[in-house]
This record gives structure tokens, C-alpha cells and sequence, in this order.
């Protein structure tokens, strides 16, 4: 539709979709169907900017169908709470799997196969990379596998309420949402997921996403989650390396910590300003490298401390990042021995051994929960302390320069900062359809 004419994309797609439902008296899907299809072109629709009537009739009808699923994220929001008091919740930390680390055969199974092993939580994480059954189910013309699908979500929702029901507690949903996509956080709204993973700042910092255009859709994203009652999962922030590639220089731990830490704050900051309350965020605790720093664990300490003063109100989670099942030992280690001193809320494990590790953890925890019981917290080294601090003025710094370089100071490429986005994808604000107000 916007590719005959760019013009368009300022208008967005709304009224067009709207007034050809009512040309055809078809239903949205079958005709959003029809148009991924190539059968039905937008463009030959009734031009609804022209004719006030016909646009007037399409914008009732497009408030219709916002009204509609808006409704229908509400009905949800106050069943997930109704659930939760009925079958209770889990203690705290909560335990979480990533479903694509325990796929056995498709996502049935790995559902099934984490609530067994001890999950509280089943992570959908990225699906670009599916088994057969996955695939096999994929909505036709949609491109998109259907374990992240409407269909999908609502199946695995239904698996956990069941096994929530046998166990004898709520078991929750999470979903991984793409940095261009909003149009996933209105799926996980709609088929009553419980905690969504977004992440523009990744994106943006690899150079996949220009600024302008990722954090207009997070934003989106974010006012569609906080209408829905879902919660968010913040990452704790990309490893920042351009401005040392620039200047020849290696930073230290405490610098890459910092600038993570800024990134982190910044995307806690767009949440809130759309409309997410504090309490509905959750920040991962640790940079994903950190665990093959020298000295890790005083370094894990020490950044745990710094996010519970900043992000306080918040819950804090512990992300098992991404890499080779070596790493993921360490890692878990790691997390066990943080775990004795509390202030974790959630624990997420993946890698393809997930047994092994939502074993271990899941001991982990009960083990923790004795440590600090038998003895009284105390506080921060003092070579904990230092670094926590060089983590904070580290953090300062790079704020800073945010504020006045703009994303060239993370970026490392001060021309495309300075451009802000390819021409080609700037659309003017201007009359469209709203569908949040």
C-alpha cells in the first residue's frame, strides 16, 4: 500500500482497511488476508481523505474495531488478575525458560517440559529459526511462525492456565516483541500474555534500526502494554564499543557498565513516559558480558546495588544471555551464588541444556532462600563500592553526552546520527487514525 505511494505512510493504513471493510463486508481478518495476499489493493479503495462522508464512515468504523480489541485487553487484564488470586503465585524469585531453549518437537511440548522441570515463566523468545511443527502451523500468507502468532499465543496461553491449574499456582506468559513490530505487543494484549521483552536500544546501538523509527514503535508499544496491564522486561543494556573503536582506546568494566546503565535508564525513562508505571518494569540486573569479567562476581554485586537504588519501585531479573553452553555454567554459578543475597525477583534460563539449568537453579533458589535465612545482609566491600560508583559517574557521563552529541556518542558514525533516519522512512505527522487516542 505505502510502496505505490510513500505519501501514504503518514496516513497510516487504519481508514484505508476501514472504508474497504465497508465496501466488501468482509471481516478484518479475511481481509487483511486478502491484502498480504495480493488480492485486495488498498489503494483502489475509496479515497476516504477526499469524500468527508466516506471518511467519516471509516473513521467510526476504525474506532469500532479500536474499541472492540481495546475491550477485549481488558476483559483479559481483569481475568490474568482473577487467575492469579484463584491458583496463587509463585514465590519469589520466580523461575523462567526461554520456550525456544526447551523446544522438544514444538512449543506444546517445550511449554509442557518447562512447568514440569519448576518454570513460573515461559519465555517465547525470538522464533526465526523454528523446528518443523512450528513451521507447519505458520498462518497462511503471514510469513510468521506460529508459536508467535494470534493463533500460537492463544494455544500456549491455554497449555499454561492448564498446567497453572495442576500445579496449583499461575504459570505466566512472555513474549519476545521485535524492535519494529508494535503490532506484536496488540497480539500479547490480546491473547493475555504477561510479560513482554522489548528492546530498541540493542537495535539502534548495532545500527538495524535508525533511532527516529525504533523508539516511535517501542513508544506505540509501550502505550499498548501499559492499556493491556503487561508488564515489560528491560534489558540491561547493550555493550557499547564505538566510541573505543574511535578512539584506539579499550575501556574499562565500570565504563562499558556505565554506558549499558545509561542505555538501560534511557529505555526505563520512553517506557514511563508512555504510560508504564514503574511497578510494570522489570530490569535485567546484568550486563550480558559481565560474566567473563576477572572478578565477576564483585563486579555482578556491585552493579545489582546500583540498579536497586535507581530503578527502585521496579523488579529486578537475572537474563542468562546468549552464547556457547560453556558460558552458560558460569553463568549459572554466578547467579546461584547472587541469589543468597535476595533482591531477585526473576531468574530466566536458556541455552539448549535447559534441563540442567532449570534443575539447578530451581535448587539454586530453595538453597539461597536458607542462606538468608541463617544470616544478616551486610553491605558492599569496599573495592565493591569503588566500582559501583565508577559505574554510576561512568552512567553520568554517558547521559551526558547523549544529551548534547545526540546517538553519534554511542553510535560511532556522527553523519548517519546526524541524519537521524534514511529520507525514505521520514513520514510527517499529520491527520491519521489513532487508535489509542
Amino acid at each position: 500500500y505505502f510502496s505505490a505511494d510513500p505519501g501514504r505512510l503518514a496516513h497510516g493504513i487504519g481508514l484505508p482497511f476501514a472504508a474497504q471493510l465497508l465496501a466488501d463486508g468482509s471481516t478484518p481478518v479475511a481481509l487483511a488476508r486478502a491484502v498480504a495476499d495480493g488480492s485486495v489493493d488498498l489503494g483502489s479503495s475509496l479515497p476516504v481523505s477526499a469524500d468527508p462522508a466516506a471518511r467519516a464512515a471509516a473513521l467510526q468504523k476504525a474506532c469500532e474495531l479500536a474499541a472492540a480489541t481495546l475491550e477485549r485487553m481488558d476483559a483479559n487484564r481483569t481475568a490474568r488478575g482473577e487467575l492469579r488470586t484463584m491458583l496463587g503465585e509463585p514465590s519469589h524469585p520466580m523461575l523462567g525458560a526461554s520456550l525456544a531453549s526447551v523446544m522438544l518437537g514444538g512449543t506444546a511440548k517445550g511449554a509442557g517440559f518447562a512447568v514440569d522441570l519448576g518454570a513460573d515463566l515461559v519465555m517465547l523468545a525470538d522464533a526465526s529459526e523454528s523446528d518443523s511443527e512450528s513451521d507447519s502451523e505458520s498462518e497462511p500468507g503471514s510469513g510468521v511462525v506460529a508459536a508467535r502468532s494470534k493463533r500460537g499465543l492463544a494455544g500456549l496461553r491455554s497449555q499454561l492456565d492448564e498446567a497453572g491449574a495442576v500445579r496449583g499456582r499461575y504459570v505466566r506468559l512472555g513474549v519476545e516483541i521485535d524492535v519494529l513490530s508494535a503490532d506484536q505487543a496488540v497480539v500479547a494484549g490480546l491473547e493475555r500474555a504477561d510479560l513482554v521483552l522489548a528492546d530498541p536500544m540493542t537495535a539502534i546501538v548495532a545500527g538495524l534500526a535508525s533511532p527516529g523509527h525504533a523508539i516511535a514503535d517501542h513508544l506505540f508499544a509501550c502505550r499498548v502494554l501499559a492499556r493491556a496491564g503487561l508488564d515489560l522486561l528491560v534489558p540491561a543494556g547493550p555493550l557499547v564499543v564505538a566510541p573505543d573503536i574511535q578512539s584506539g582506546i579499550g575501556s574499562t568494566p565500570a565504563v562499558r557498565s556505565g554506558r549499558a546503565l545509561a542505555i538501560q535508564l534511557l529505555a526505563v525513562a520512553l517506557a514511563e513516559a508512555a504510560g508504564v508505571a514503574r511497578s510494570r518494569i522489570t530490569v535485567a540486573g546484568l550486563p550480558a558480558w559481565l560474566a567473563d569479567e576477572p572478578g565477576a562476581i564483585r563486579l555482578a554485586v556491585a552493579e545489582l546495588a546500583a540498579r536497586r537504588v535507581l530503578f527502585d519501585g521496579s523488579a529486578v531479573a537475572l537474563v542468562e544471555p546468549e552464547g556457547l553452553a560453556e558460558a552458560a555454567a558460569g553463568w549459572r554459578v554466578l547467579t546461584a551464588m547472587l541469589l543468597a543475597d535476595g533482591g531477585i525477583d526473576l531468574v530466566i534460563v536458556g541455552h539448549d541444556d535447559a534441563t540442567g539449568g532449570l534443575a539447578m537453579l530451581r535448587d539454586g533458589i530453595a538453597i539461597a532462600a536458607d542462606v538468608r535465612a541463617s544470616r544478616h545482609p551486610g553491605g558492599l566491600s569496599q573495592t565493591a563500592a569503588d566500582h559501583r560508583d565508577a559505574i554510576l559517574e561512568a552512567a553520568g557521563r554517558e547521559l551526558a553526552s547523549l544529551e548534547h552529541g545526540g546517538w553519534a556518542a554511542i553510535m560511532g558514525d556522527p553523519l548517519e546520527a546526524a541524519a537521524g533516519e534514511p529520507r525514505s522512512g521520514v513520514a510527517l505527522r499529520t491527520d491519521g487514525f489513532n487508535p489509542l487516542g
